[in-house]
């Protein structure tokens, strides 16, 4: 096992992603074992989380599979990297992780999951920057320049020409967009080579050549860029096939209509990985926050929220009623179910 060392100044600084503190259920495997273990994930990030694990894990587990809850009976799941572990006094251990690999759908949960939270987790709860990460749009003019984009991004790598530099090792969030054809992904992808370079006439301006990876399977991403094309060349008179996406379906993952510098939504421009709730009713998260940790306090600003003065005349928007009941399941798991609630219940499930 790794041996616990604490960041450096430096590191601390070069951190460009929120940390949030939370409790919320979790399950890692181990290879070579068959039952799942049951743990605690007291710091979530884009990056990765911090466990509170039972058990020491033997020295020569790297990596593991991590089920994170969600909602109900679905989860976020990933491959992750132990980074190092430190014994607690209580005989536990603290596990810091890295994800190395999301599922498509998995990487939209983890996105919304970190955006109802940093939008309701009081600042104390929160360490470093304030974003949820960092963010580079990618556009592409022509068929041919998003083509030969599509294609590195199937093979999983991407090189880019750009004026700003980043951390290789650094993981970010990479928008590509097609402004003629229409289509766009957002993707997580991770630096892993930076260099400086020069270019005749940009004499002016400091240049890097980026080579990214990704952090999502393999054979996903090859369905992705194949649809990607396919999409793009409907709208040609020639007749495609449609190509089936293997593996996971990224029905649920962020691919959206491109219209200029359009992001996936007209609530979510340039973009931005603010929630709905962040976006279209910042008073609303300022009335749950005093009731965060509480869960009568909680149930009681929520019901009125569903129920009473606060609903939302003609109905919550969708997107914004399914963050609202996202925010719910985390409190539940995070710090259980008001006996309000069940109360009002008798003979039936809790709601």
């Amino acid at each position: 096992m790794i041996q616990a060392r604490a960041p450096s100044i430096v590191e601390e600084e070069r951190r460009t992603q929120v940390r949030i503190r939370v409790h919320i259920p979790a399950r890692i495997s181990l290879p070579g074992e068959d039952e799942a273990i049951g743990v605690d994930c007291e710091e979530l990030s884009w990056g990765g989380l911090l466990l509170n694990v039972a058990r020491c894990l033997p020295d020569e587990v790297e990596t593991l599979r991590i089920e994170l809850a969600w909602a109900e009976d679905a989860q976020v799941r990933a491959e992750a990297r132990v980074l190092r572990a430190r014994p607690l006094l209580d005989g536990h251990y603290q596990l810091a992780t890295r994800f190395v690999s999301l599922t498509p759908t998995s990487q939209s949960r983890l996105e919304q999951l970190l955006s109802a939270l940093n939008a309701t987790v009081p600042a104390f709860d929160k360490s470093g920057p304030r974003a949820l990460v960092r963010e580079l749009e990618v556009m592409a003019n022509e068929r041919d320049e998003l083509q030969g984009m599509l294609e590195q991004v199937a093979r999983g790598r991407l090189t880019l020409t750009l004026f700003d530099a980043y951390a290789v090792g650094q993981s970010i969030s990479l928008s590509i967009a097609g402004t003629e054809h229409g289509i766009g992904v957002r993707l997580r992808a991770l630096v892993r080579k930076v260099k400086a370079v020069s270019m005749s006439g940009c004499d002016w301006a400091s240049l890097y050549e980026v080579t990214l990876g990704f952090e999502h399977p393999r054979e996903s991403m090859k369905g992705l860029a194949q649809r990607l094309l396919a999409q793009g060349e409907e709208t040609s008179s020639d007749p495609v096939v449609p190509v089936p996406d293997p593996s996971e379906t990224w029905r649920d993952a962020r691919i959206w209509p491109a219209l200029g510098r359009s992001a996936p939504t007209e609530e979510c421009a340039d973009g931005d990985l603010s929630s709905a709730l962040e976006r279209r009713f910042p008073e609303v998260l300022n009335f749950i926050i005093p009731g965060w940790g509480d869960a009568q306090a909680f149930e009681a600003r929520f019901r009125d929220l569903a129920l009473g003065d606060r609903f939302q005349l003609g109905g919550w928007p969708v997107e914004v009623w399914e963050e609202l009941t996202l925010l719910q399941h985390v409190h539940d798991f995070a710090y259980g179910i008001s006996p309000i609630r069940t109360h009002l219940l008798q003979g039936g499930s809790v709601e």
